[in-house]
């Protein structure tokens, strides 16, 4: 898709690993990587901003190796848990996931592989999500902890502990996502929501309303399976707001896991037994919202969010592969767009 530079290794690689290599305490190790942690945290948003996507896409895996050397000499250190999960999770999502979706029709036996090798590296995120969590002082699996533990362990946690409910909760449901044949993966399905609600509580700006988002991801799957279109559109409105509709993939996603996943459906029931109600879905024309979506996205100028610089540019192409399937709707569609994505969306809008 891209051509391919040279790589060239960050300095900061390279002092981090003369760091694993010369140092000979174990204290003095601890302390050098507790003390570079403000250095790798500006390192890994530093790949965000990226110009050139296939640049990040071999920067990455080498910046990954360094955290997870760091991270054997220093297993308790949340710095860099906190950022293996967000730089493991955003090179998943952003290339593996990609190179999964791109593959299906064309090379299937690929597809399989690239879905097996992201499921892999979700279910690592989900991992040290986990372990993210115990320096929080919580210890439970979303496989084998009830419900009423879990939600009692979770209900003691302030808003230090948003980015460890969210990278598990994350890590997993992409798992989940890549993974509905695996019957560990299916026992947590009704935990995931528990600790996204938890770290939207607590904060729901967090990562550009990154927990919201993963609730509209979430719910945004086919009813029978348990998704809600009226809890998936909220929460995706509510990232796009909180995102200032500068975070393009939650636009690329709202088209693409609530448009086209609940492009027949009309209504929704709401509620239980007789007081049960049919709720209508809005906007009815889901296609011209698909439309208007990506259309918004492939306007937006790159030099707006330039922090977002890598994972808008990912949007766009994203949005340019889906926008070649806008006509594939089911049943009888206008096919004109409306005059703006903000008008299309108005109606759409709480």
């Amino acid at each position: 898709m891209y051509p391919r530079p040279a790589l060239r290794q960050p300095p900061l690689l390279v002092f981090l690993l003369v760091i694993l290599v010369t140092t000979a305490s174990c204290n003095l190790t601890r302390y050098a990587i507790r003390k570079s942690g403000p250095v790798l945290g500006n390192t890994v948003a530093v790949l965000q901003s990226y110009k050139d996507p296939e640049m990040a896409r071999q920067a990455t895996p080498a910046l990954l190796v360094v955290l997870e050397g760091l991270l054997a000499s220093d297993p308790e250190n949340a710095t860099l848990l906190r950022l293996l999960c967000r730089g493991l999770y955003e090179y998943t999502f952003g290339f593996l996931q990609s190179d999964y979706e791109r593959l299906r029709e064309s090379d299937p036996e690929g597809a399989e592989r690239m879905r097996r090798r992201a499921r892999g590296q979700y279910v690592k995120v989900y991992e040290l999500g986990l372990r993210l969590l115990r320096t929080h002082g919580v210890r439970f699996t979303l496989q084998k902890t009830k419900k009423e533990e879990l939600t009692r362990q979770i209900a003691g946690l302030d808003k230090r502990a948003v980015p460890a409910l969210t990278w598990t909760a994350l890590g997993a449901g992409s798992a989940l996502l890549l993974g509905i044949d695996q019957p560990w993966l299916l026992q947590m399905i009704g935990k995931i929501p528990l600790l996204l609600e938890r770290a939207v509580a607590l904060d729901p700006s967090y990562a550009n309303g990154l927990p919201v988002g993963g609730l509209a991801l979430y719910y945004g799957r086919d009813l029978m399976t348990g998704g809600s279109a009226i809890k998936s559109q909220r929460y995706f409105q509510q990232a796009i707001r909180i995102s200032r509709r500068r975070h393009l993939l939650y636009l690329v996603l709202y088209a693409r896991y609530w448009a086209w996943q609940f492009q027949s459906v009309e209504v929704e029931r709401v509620g239980r037994g007789p007081s049960a109600r049919k709720v209508p879905l809005r906007p009815k024309n889901k296609r011209a919202l698909f439309v208007a979506l990506l259309e918004e996205v492939l306007r937006f100028r790159l030099e707006d969010a330039p922090e977002l610089r890598l994972s808008n540019t990912l949007a766009k192409h994203m949005a340019k592969q889906l926008m070649r399937r806008k006509d594939d709707f089911l049943g009888i569609q206008s096919p004109r767009s409306p005059r703006s994505p903000h008008h299309a969306a108005r109606g759409d809008r709480p």
